[in-house]
């Protein structure tokens, strides 16, 4: 447990009560939760599934790349072009300007590595070439429960196999001592 980013270890902080992997982002970075941001951008957007940490606007935003957008009554600076994690087809279509393959489809990416850790939602694996380590974001979970099932009418099933199996066999024992 933590209270502040000083309870956990380098290239860790503190999200609601718990030491995460990642330093907070600035403009841009990849979040989960408004504790994954700097003071410099504090918020945590999200555009469809993919969230980034932003900061409040007027008019126009400070960093290239970015543009002031009105969200309801707020105003945040959002990007121009796609953040980690969003499907690209080329680099220049990522604010990060690294467009990668990793399997499920071409997406935008960043290079990570042990010193460089990815943004919170993103896990860090080496490239197809074997050299290059590239943030993307993890594989779903399987949803057929890995091949592992629990069926309670199955085990009803099976359990009053076992228990009419077993007052067969009583019976049967019980008339034998009877006839002897």
């Amino acid at each position: 447990t933590c209270a502040a980013d000083a309870d956990c270890g380098d290239a860790f902080h503190c999200r609601t009560g718990a030491c995460v992997r990642g330093l907070r982002g600035d403009l841009g970075s990849g979040c989960v939760a408004n504790d994954d941001c700097s003071t410099d951008a504090p918020i945590c957007a999200a555009r469809g599934d993919v969230s980034w940490c932003t900061g409040t606007c007027t008019g126009s935003c400070e960093t290239p790349g970015f543009s002031c957008l009105d969200v309801g009554s707020t105003s945040v600076c959002a990007p121009d072009n796609g953040l980690v994690g969003e499907p690209c087809a080329v680099s220049a279509d990522c604010i990060s300007g690294l467009c990668v393959d990793a399997g499920a489809g071409p997406v935008c990416s960043e290079v990570c590595s042990r010193d460089r850790a990815c943004a919170a939602g993103f896990e860090c694996i080496r490239t197809a070439d074997g050299v290059t380590n590239v943030c993307v974001a993890p594989a779903p979970a399987p949803r057929d429960g890995g091949g592992c099932a629990v069926s309670p009418v199955g085990r009803r099933r099976g359990t009053l196999l076992g228990f009419t199996l077993f007052g067969f066999a009583f019976l049967s024992a019980l008339l034998r001592r009877r006839r002897l």
